[in-house]
């Protein structure tokens, strides 16, 4: 008898779903919204995970990188102490002194004749043998020395520009010297970095590609 009557409740229950199933339009109309929201969501997801900030696979790569070897290098301790970079150096810094006195004498003797002109004049018009005539030639003099010392300036310019050229050479070459011991140790250091202090600069150079993250960022920064 029990078992009828549940058996009769479970049937009466199938008849009433049956039939709000085909008499409810509405309930028909949620369960196709949902269905659509739901697979457009998907289609979303799946569009957007290539190129998701919050999916971090894209940095698996970079995994390797996170414990990094570094060497550094003082330049003017490297060129000090190698004597084939050092005599170089020395070679330049020599020319450049000397043609910097050279254009330091120009101005020291066009200053020095321009004192003692300016005490002969100041002499001359005490004694009262200063005329106008005198004074303008004695300016124009002055005004000559003046443009003889400017040229004598420019004369040197050529020098201190072969000098320039002479000072990049040099610089390529120390590079190119210690480039050559760099890589050769380096099979041993494995290093992945090199900071080169290089006087008042100091500069770094990734030695393993490993850790350029260059597209990692310009695909975050493109999907901001």
């Amino acid at each position: 008898m029990k078992n009828n009557l549940i058996t009769g409740i479970l049937t009466i229950a199938i008849i009433v779903l049956y039939v709000l199933q085909f008499t409810s339009p509405s309930l028909q109309n949620t369960i196709t919204e949902v269905e659509e929201q739901a697979s457009d969501s998907l289609k979303i997801d799946s569009s957007t995970a290539l190129v998701s900030i919050g999916d971090t696979s894209f940095l698996d790569s970079l995994k390797q990188a996170d414990y990094s070897r570094i060497g550094f290098i003082n330049m003017f301790k490297v060129v000090t102490e190698c004597p084939k970079l050092k005599k170089d150096i020395e070679s330049l810094e020599k020319k450049q002194l000397n043609l910097q006195k050279q254009e330091a004498q120009i101005y020291q003797d066009f200053e020095a004749y321009r004192r003692k002109k300016e005490q002969e004049l100041k002499s001359m018009q005490e004694k009262g043998l200063l005329d106008q005539m005198t004074y303008q030639m004695e300016l124009k003099q002055m005004q000559q020395k003046q443009a003889d010392a400017e040229q004598k300036v420019m004369n040197l310019k050529p020098k201190a520009e072969n000098l320039q050229k002479s000072q990049m050479k040099i610089t390529q070459k120390r590079n190119d010297v210690v480039q050559k011991a760099l890589d050769k140790i380096n099979k041993k250091l494995q290093l992945d970095f090199v900071l080169v202090q290089d006087g008042m600069n100091t500069s770094v150079f990734p030695l393993n590609a490993k850790n350029d993250i260059t597209d990692q960022i310009i695909l975050v920064v493109n999907n901001q």
